[in-house]
């Protein structure tokens, strides 16, 4: 917060005032017949006042709303602020008269740089009482209610927006409102700060030499309200927090983000329908009719049965609801209303599907060539119309196909957009598991986004541009600060696959030597089989991106060297707890996987120290048994040999859980090669059946582990198997298969029943 000091006395001067709500149709209406009628020579608007270099931007002529001044933070702190403006925006109005007839303007309001380190200030103080803010919903709700309105913006556009006003009956009846309405406002000593600092901004203009009475201030009725009462004080200026740095530009809005802004109750349930309505002078009988021609249009599109006498007899309810409601003309509520009963036959879910969209509307806004863009914001402009992207404040899905050099240069654009943390595209893939980026990236032959611009696509691109001038440096920048802290090889082989996915051929060779350097030292398996597996992936497909032109041979030396380091290193890895073993048996796969696919590692080597492990006793057992069962399912051990090594394993009696763990991990491999050989099945019944007590509790969560994957082909030969032991005949096992009443089976004899039992509980 600011320090505090004695302000001085606020005296304001007896100039015009001129109360307004944000984004309102009969605002903008009555302040322009009050400014032509008035011809003031002085305009002072609420608004940030470090926004003052932007006026003339926003008044050209080649700038079509809706855009938005933002100011952003430009410390290391994250913080902006929009300051919107629609064409039937009174302070949009008040700007475009002012400039075109060379009259003085300025803003009042506290700059950005105050606001912003306000609404952090909010944040962080989660203490502050926010029973304000539930007076206010509590005040604006009873107003409804007692004017018959099913909410505050159908009672605010009934009673302000439909109804014909001079301006100065309408200046008076939103004042003596606003009186009322800003005792139940939230956050009020914030809100009494801004009247002090305005109203000393007022002062300090008609000091400066303009003449109060040519001067006239617009402002939110609430705050006109209070200078009008002469409620400032001064020293709530000091509740004001130190401000912070800041930079201000002008940004393309859109109709949407206007529907949702929701912090002030800004009357924006439709932009484009109010934005019909100001167009046709506040006549919101006119803008009712268009949109319900509209309707039309969009069902007769769609295949429904709709004709031009649906339309008057949707027109023609919609007056006649509004008359019942006691309204001067049909607003919203009564579009709906009326559009639902007759053009949808009473169906809402057509209104809520696809016509609401018609009233709130989907324009972005332009911003004029006063404007300069960053690089970044050219960039990105010159990349969305040379891809034909979408430009939009409304989701839109594509597919891009790889196959195609000119799909890879906007994937590429994508991508850098993803990894500069750019809010524009997003990834759909075939599942949640296949990621955006990495060797998935690689290995597509199309790819699906969905894109959408929005107020916050700018915010990042301004926000960016101290990281770069363009996306390839500011990704650099980024992935650089990632390699820096890498702390493991995979972190470090995935900014290299990253570097490589956004082609960003600086940061290919740095993330190269930072790889091979944590590989030498890297004594985590884990780390080192997902950064081989990474390298793998790059040499199988990373020949499309250009940085890897000049870097293959280099990451196929590297891949070859960290297969072989993890290869030699898994043996120490594999004497693991239970905790660690399912984070190993990945390794394992990963570097099984690779020696099979990947022609330049030394997979001999790898096969030579899986043939040691598999006989080895003192690693884990799940370890072993997935290295055996990855042995036999590549041929690398025959059937003979596989079953000797599990005959083995299941005669080790001494420790029955290891025994039992090595079979689980065997089973998750290839469980159809155990319980299809009568011989191996009948070591493991034995097994089972010779287990104390204590023995078989003990091994009972390595068995459940080994069985409860198995699928119904898997289960079916393991009983198949079992009945053979019991001594059915091939005919009678098949019957007893197709016994569904278990009871029955039981009674077969009472070892089968045995069996059985220990298998439910197995299974």
């Amino acid at each position: 917060m600011a320090s505090k000091k004695k302000q001085p006395e606020i005296v304001l001067p007896d100039v015009s005032f001129f109360g307004i709500r944000h984004h309102s149709p009969r605002s903008s209406s009555a302040l322009f017949a009050l400014l032509e009628k008035m011809r003031p020579e002085c305009i002072l608007v609420e608004g940030p006042t470090d926004a003052r270099p932007l006026f003339e931007a926003v008044a050209a002529s080649d700038t079509l709303p809706p855009v938005a001044i933002l100011g952003y933070r430009t410390d290391d702190q994250v913080g902006s602020s929009f300051y919107p403006l629609a064409s039937y925006s009174p302070e949009y109005v008040a700007i475009r008269w002012a400039f075109a007839n060379k009259v003085d303007f300025d803003f009042i309001d506290i700059p950005f740089e105050q606001s912003i380190a306000y609404d952090r200030h909010q944040k962080e103080d989660p203490s502050e009482d926010m029973e304000p803010e539930n007076n206010s919903a509590l005040f604006y709700k009873t107003l409804a209610d007692r004017f018959g309105c099913r909410s505050f913006e159908e009672f605010w556009e009934a009673q302000f927006e439909g109804p014909s006003y001079d301006p100065d009956t309408f200046r008076a009846v939103i004042v003596a409102y606003s009186d009322v309405s800003r005792q139940f406002g939230a956050d009020l000593d914030f809100h009494r700060a801004r009247d002090a600092f305005m109203a000393a901004r007022i002062q300090d203009k008609i000091q400066g030499g303009a003449n109060p009475s040519r001067t006239l201030v617009v402002a939110g009725a609430a705050h006109v309200a209070a200078f009008m009462a002469k409620d400032v004080a001064p020293e709530k200026i000091d509740l004001l927090p130190a401000a912070c740095p800041v930079a201000v530009t002008l940004i393309p809005y859109s109709f949407t983000r206007l529907a949702e802004q929701t912090g002030y109750g800004a009357g924006n349930r439709a932009p484009r329908y109010y934005e019909r309505a100001y167009q046709r002078g506040c006549d919101f009988k006119a803008a009712s009719l268009e949109m319900l021609i509209e309707f039309c249009s969009h069902l007769r599109l769609r295949g429904f049965a709709v004709s031009l006498a649906d339309t008057i007899e949707a027109y023609r309810l919609a007056n006649m609801l509004a008359q019942m409601r006691n309204k001067s003309a049909p607003g919203l509520d009564e579009v709906r209303d009326a559009a639902a009963a007759t053009l949808c036959r009473g169906e809402l879910s057509h209104i809520d599907g696809f016509l609401w969209s018609t009233v709130v509307g989907s324009a972005v806004g332009k911003v004029g060539a006063a404007v300069a863009k960053n690089s970044l914001q050219q960039e990105f402009w010159n990349e969305v119309r040379k891809f034909r992207l979408p430009e939009s404040d409304n989701p839109e899905s594509f597919v891009l196909k790889l196959n195609d050099p000119h799909h890879v240069s906007a994937s590429v654009f994508l991508h850098r957009l993803r990894i500069s943390d750019v809010p524009y595209g997003s990834f759909i893939g075939k599942d949640e598991r296949e990621a955006a980026g990495g060797v998935d990236a690689l290995s597509r032959v199309r790819e699906t986004w969905q894109a959408q611009w929005t107020p916050a696509t700018e915010l990042a691109l301004a926000e960016r541009v101290v990281l770069g001038d363009s996306f390839e440096r500011v990704c650099a920048r980024r992935l650089r600060d990632s390699l820096s802290s890498a702390p493991r090889t995979a972190e470090a082989a995935q900014i290299l696959l990253e570097a490589v996915v956004a082609d960003i051929d600086g940061i290919v060779s740095s993330a190269l030597e930072v790889c091979n350097k944590s590989a030498a030292n890297d004594g985590d398996v884990i780390s080192l089989a997902n950064a081989c597996r990474t390298l793998s992936g790059l040499v199988s497909y990373g020949t499309s991106r250009k940085s890897m032109e000049g870097a293959k041979a280099a990451i196929e030396a590297l891949c070859s060297q960290t297969f072989s380091r993890v290869s030699l290193r898994i043996p120490d890895a594999c004497k693991t707890d239970d905790d660690g073993a399912p984070s190993i048996q990945n390794a394992i796969l990963a570097i099984h996987e690779i020696a099979l696919a990947q022609k330049l590692v030394d997979k001999q080597l790898w096969f030579e120290t899986a043939r040691q492990l598999i006989r080895d006793y003192t690693i884990h057992p799940l370890c072993a048994g997935s290295i055996a069962g990855l042995l036999y399912v590549a041929r690398e051990i025959s059937d003979k040999e596989a079953q000797e090594i599990i005959e083995q394993r299941l005669t080790f009696r001494s420790q029955p859980a290891q025994a039992a763990g090595f079979v689980a991990g065997f089973l998750e491999v290839n469980a159809l090669i155990i319980v299809r050989d009568a011989g191996i099945v009948e070591k493991l019944n034995e097994f089972i059946l010779e287990l104390s007590a204590d023995e078989f509790v003990n091994a009972l969560p390595m068995l459940r582990r080994a069985f409860v994957q198995l699928g119904a082909t898997e289960r079916r030969y393991l009983i198949e198997n079992i009945l053979k032991l019991t001594g059915a005949s091939p005919a009678e096992s098949l019957a007893m298969l197709k016994e569904k009443d278990k009871e029955k089976l039981k009674t077969v004899s009472k070892e089968m029943g045995k069996i059985m039992k220990d298998l439910d509980d197995l299974l």
